[in-house]
């Protein structure tokens, strides 16, 4: 009686798992048929565009028999497949991609030995293994159906969706930030530290989930008058460890400790502050785009660059809400949202944010199952995860063709 309970229990995490990663497969054929990848080339199987030389790679192994990594692979994925193969030494602009992703799939290249097929397949793992991570922290404040309609929605949702099967490091962010939090409130110091570690050298923003973490256990010591355990302050530790360790080998290689925040490809009038106070406020939004359209990133035409600033707009306004949602869960997750926020528009890309807040798994999570309301209705799921999944083609399509989605 007892295993049976437990089957049924585990099964709810097989159920995600399972239509995702179906959903995932059956887009990838039909991409793959219809792009003709068995007999023809496609876009990043011929670009070789950049004066960087990280497509170098591409071109390279798209002369091989074995051609199904080409729908995982393009735009950042070749950064990837070169650290991979290459090291940082090849470019200094590569110091812009974080190590995590390309060393645990050289890891996993010491026994493949071929990188693009290492890249994928432990890319589209990972992109699947977050699932149940996911639902393990929803089940922590909420009811194990909402948390499993919660994981269900979050994975089809377009970026998260594409971003976490193509070959880019969000799975593997997604899957350690969680994981910390997760066992965190657990109260497994050390995996809750290993796992930080991980979405610190993952991403620039994984250092942030020790925000939350901090506020917590400074409270919770705090209010039951303990001093926190050596053996614990060493573990949460480690991810600035990591991440110290990580900007020290940017300084001993490049000579520059910030070089991951300073060597990247995209010129800093992208970012939302620069936009603001140096593109348009000295020469007005014409000389935006004349700049964007001369980086062949924003096209002229009207539906386009009207669906790019509807795009933005909807996840600027939407994410103060998800946060005031997330503060009456979890104050200190929402301090966490909202720094991340606060970064992404300040410092991030601009035309890259969708992408960006996407990936803010926990501030996601009280909102999705609130979008399929009246609570048991699963005709309104069904037809919200399928309006999803059809975005997440169309731009898993971009993706392969080379326009830039995000």
């Amino acid at each position: 009686m007892n295993d049976a309970w437990n089957a049924k229990a585990f099964s709810r995490f097989i159920i995600p798992i399972i239509i995702l990663s179906s959903a995932k497969f059956i887009a990838g054929l039909f991409l793959y048929h219809l792009l003709g990848m068995s007999q023809s080339d496609t876009y990043w199987m011929t670009v070789n565009w950049s004066s960087e030389g990280q497509n170098d790679l591409l071109v390279l192994k798209a002369n091989q028999v074995i051609r199904w990594p080409y729908l995982f692979i393009g735009w950042d994925s070749a950064w990837y497949l070169s650290l991979l193969v290459k090291g940082y030494v090849f470019s200094s602009q590569s110091y812009a991609f974080f190590p995590g992703l390309s060393l645990f799939s050289w890891l996993l290249n010491l026994i493949i030995n071929n990188p693009s097929i290492s890249l994928t397949i432990f890319s589209f793992v990972i992109g699947i293994a977050w699932l149940p991570g996911y639902q393990l922290v929803a089940e922590s404040y909420m009811d194990k159906s909402d948390a499993m309609k919660s994981t269900l929605i979050y994975g089809f949702f377009p970026y998260v969706f594409l971003f976490s099967t193509v070959a880019y490091a969000e799975g593997l962010f997604l899957l350690s930030t969680l994981a910390a939090w997760y066992f965190f409130k657990k109260n497994k110091f050390l995996y809750t530290g290993i796992s930080a570690s991980i979405a610190t050298i993952t991403r620039s923003p994984g250092i942030f989930i020790m925000i939350p973490i901090f506020i917590e256990a400074l409270g919770t010591y705090k209010h039951e008058r303990k001093s926190l355990k050596l053996k614990n302050l060493c573990s949460l530790a480690l991810p600035v460890l990591s991440f110290t360790s990580w900007l020290y080998y940017c300084k001993l290689t490049l000579d520059n400790w910030l070089a991951p925040f300073t060597r990247s490809l995209w010129d800093q009038g992208y970012s939302l502050l620069t936009l603001l106070f140096r593109i348009l406020s000295q020469n007005g939004i014409q000389s935006l785009l004349t700049n964007a359209n001369a980086s062949g990133i924003l096209p002229y035409d009207f539906p386009r660059i009207a669906l790019v600033v509807v795009s933005l707009i909807i996840f600027i306004i939407l994410s103060p809400i998800l946060i005031r949602i997330l503060s009456r869960y979890e104050k200190s997750l929402a301090i966490y949202s909202a720094t991340y926020f606060l970064g992404i528009l300040a410092f991030g890309t601009l035309l890259s944010i969708p992408r960006f807040i996407s990936f803010l798994p926990l501030m996601w999570m009280f909102f999705m199952p609130k979008m399929s309301q009246p609570r048991k209705s699963k005709t309104v799921m069904i037809t919200i995860c399928a309006f999803f999944y059809f975005l997440a083609i169309i731009l898993w399509y971009g993706f392969l063709t080379g326009e830039f989605i995000s």
